[in-house]
């Protein structure tokens, strides 16, 4: 239950953010990149993992309008993976400008109402505009239906070493290359331009490829630190972003190529803005001036909301022609709208090609991890768990600075909070028992405020020590301010987002809090020490028994077997927001972390990452690929 005991925490919270943020801005003064944005991009997004197959294009319909034609085709971005398109064609014979037309989170995708009202001005002023489904929208859903790309299901990527950014990202490469392969186009002149979601897919792509010459982001501008504890999607998520880089800092590298952001007065989204774009925008225009060149970004502030409007469209159409050489003519024809059914690419297919959905494409790319363990005669357990180390992002900093103790309303519990680095208190209720019998740690998915009376009586029932804690961020997101932010989203969205921008992971933190507190537990002479934790906190506890080997049995409800995503339903209870841990499910996911550990270990009502219980073969196949696995790593 939602409740606000916890807002102090929440407080502390969101000054330990800053203070992160702060300490990545001096690294960041202190070690400024001399390689370009895209080389970087290419780094952190580790985007060698996921190369551009050929291009390859199917034309499967023209639709001719008045004065231009719509083509409803497919290509190929990575192998295998085709993207649905269309592209308005302008009457003549050209080569006409060009402009990549990206869509935002409205419904539709690229057959979307402010899609299609964009691309019939761009078009009936005489450019070529592609319009695209971005990775997991419109037709590239699961099974071919429209849903929401983000929350876990675009999370999920992180287990296969990349992300919903960098997928869009490479998928519009891709379409410039299409753009620049068409004998209409003149390859010199490409702009893009998106709003929303689709502003920023614009600004990261106009980054990327210096053949977009010109760009226009709508309402999607801010400073990266405007993302830290806010709701924006996945797709907007830059794993590590903040260490080496902010929003001035992709905008000014843009330059000499120019760059147009349009913003909403009336926006309701706090990262993008007015406050936040004016720092991004300032900061970027005095970095181009201060490297002796002209300002190449510019704004324009809207008396709107949220959205792409007429007005907008009108300006971002005034500003490619003006920087990409096109005579300002005034367009004709009102919005002509085509049902969204017409501009799909699967209608038009005969049943045997469906676009690559995010569940089959995390399977088709786990397959191969898995044919690649197989092959292998052995694996080395230091290597293994080096990658695990640097996949978590642990902390090795493990002072404790101060211990309160205080004794609770709970007769014979005592209260115990640890103030560690950055200020941060970890919170823990300890009651002592007989010293001969194992003293049990419980690490609750839900937090000490998520255990029943039932529960605590059992507790107490024990006559060895039993200590509950609250791992990082638990309190925090028991006040109604996160329940608000993570509405319709998955727990710990926000959180877990703002710690990867900032390099780290919430279950790197958990595994780091779980050591501090068994180290306190060792200094106040408990041993041996039994750990208890069920989902999501399960996993942590395979972390750290797996890395540091220091309790000496384990006790697992509710265990996800493997993170692999899966299909869910309305009566599903999937894993929250805490479970993506970058390249783990390449690494050999929750089996290899099983047989990295010697300890006895129970299991309890095993699950799947969509929270259902799994077959006794399931069981038996997960046992034996473990087996398989520990036979394989050399000590």
């Amino acid at each position: 239950m939602w409740t606000d005991k916890g807002s102090a925490e929440l407080a502390e919270l969101k000054q330990w953010v800053a203070h992160q943020y702060a300490i990545l801005g001096e690294h960041r003064k202190l070690h400024a990149q001399k390689q370009s944005i895209a080389s970087l991009l290419h780094e952190l997004l580790q985007l060698d993992k996921t190369p551009l197959a050929a291009l390859e294009t199917r034309i499967l319909q023209d639709r001719h309008e008045e004065d231009y034609t719509v083509r409803t085709l497919i290509f190929q971005s990575q192998s295998g993976v085709f993207i649905p398109a269309n592209l308005y064609i302008p009457a003549g014979l050209g080569p006409f400008p060009a402009i990549l037309n990206s869509h935002g989170h409205w419904d539709g995708g690229k057959a979307g109402d402010i899609v299609q009202q964009t691309a019939q001005r761009l078009v009936r002023a005489g450019y070529v505009v592609l319009c695209i489904d971005a990775w997991g929208a419109g037709e590239r859903g699961s099974q071919g239906k429209e849903e929401y790309h983000g929350g876990n299901l675009g999370a999920s990527l992180l287990g296969i070493g990349t992300s919903l950014l960098a997928l869009q990202l490479i998928d519009n490469k891709q379409a410039v290359n299409l753009l620049c392969s068409l004998p209409f186009v003149d390859e010199n002149r490409i702009g893009a331009v998106g709003a929303s979601g689709g502003g920023n897919q614009t600004l990261w792509i106009t980054a990327y490829d210096e053949r977009i010459k010109a760009a226009v982001s709508v309402v999607s501008v801010g400073t990266f630190e405007g993302y830290l504890l806010q709701r924006n999607c996945v797709c907007e998520l830059l794993p590590k972003g903040l260490s080496v880089l902010e929003a001035k800092d992709v905008l000014s590298s843009i330059g000499p190529r120019f760059v147009h952001v349009l913003a909403a007065s009336k926006e309701d989204i706090p990262a993008f803005q007015p406050a936040q774009m004016l720092r991004a925008y300032e900061e970027a225009r005095a970095e181009q001036e201060a490297n002796g060149g002209i300002p190449y970004v510019s704004y324009k502030l809207f008396d709107e909301g949220h959205h792409f409007s007429i007005a907008m469209q009108e300006e971002a159409l005034h500003f490619f022609n003006e920087k990409l050489g096109v005579n300002e003519a005034k367009t004709k024809g009102a919005y002509n709208r085509t049902a969204p059914e017409a501009l799909r690419a699967t209608a038009l297919l005969d049943g045997s090609f469906a676009p690559l959905g995010t569940v089959d494409y995390v399977q088709h790319r786990q397959d191969q991890s898995l044919t690649y363990l197989k092959s292998k005669v052995k694996l080395s357990e230091d290597l293994l768990l080096t990658e695990l180390h640097q996949s978590l992002a642990i902390d090795e900093n493990l002072d404790i600075f101060e211990v309160e103790n205080t004794w609770g309303q709970t007769s014979g519990w005592e209260q115990s909070s640890l103030t560690v680095k950055g200020g941060r208190t970890l919170h823990a209720l300890i009651k002592n028992g007989n010293s001969s019998l194992p003293a049990q740690l419980i690490v609750p998915a839900g937090g000490i405020a998520s255990v029943s009376e039932e529960e605590m009586a059992s507790f107490v029932q024990y006559e060895g020590a039993v200590v509950l804690m609250d791992a990082f961020g638990m309190r925090a997101q028991q006040t109604a301010h996160m329940a608000v932010l993570d509405d319709g989203l998955p727990m710990f969205h926000s959180l877990s987002r703002t710690l990867l921008w900032l390099g780290e992971t919430l279950m790197g933190r958990w595994v780091s809090d779980i050591r501090i507190v068994v180290n306190f537990l060792r200094g106040k002479r408990l041993a041996p020490i039994r750990l208890l934790a069920n989902r999501e906190t399960a996993v942590s506890a395979l972390c750290y028994q797996a890395l540091y080997r220091d309790a000496d049995a384990l006790a697992l409800t509710e265990l996800p077997l493997s993170l692999m995503p899966q299909q869910a339903h309305s009566s599903s209870n999937p894993l929250n927001m805490a479970a993506p841990i970058p390249g783990i499910l390449s690494w050999g996911d929750v089996s290899m972390l099983r047989a990295l550990i010697d300890v006895p270990i129970t299991i309890k009502l095993p699950i799947d990452s969509a929270g259902h219980a799994l077959t006794n073969k399931q069981i038996d196949d997960f046992a034996d690929w473990v087996s398989v696995l520990r036979n394989k790593i050399a000590k």
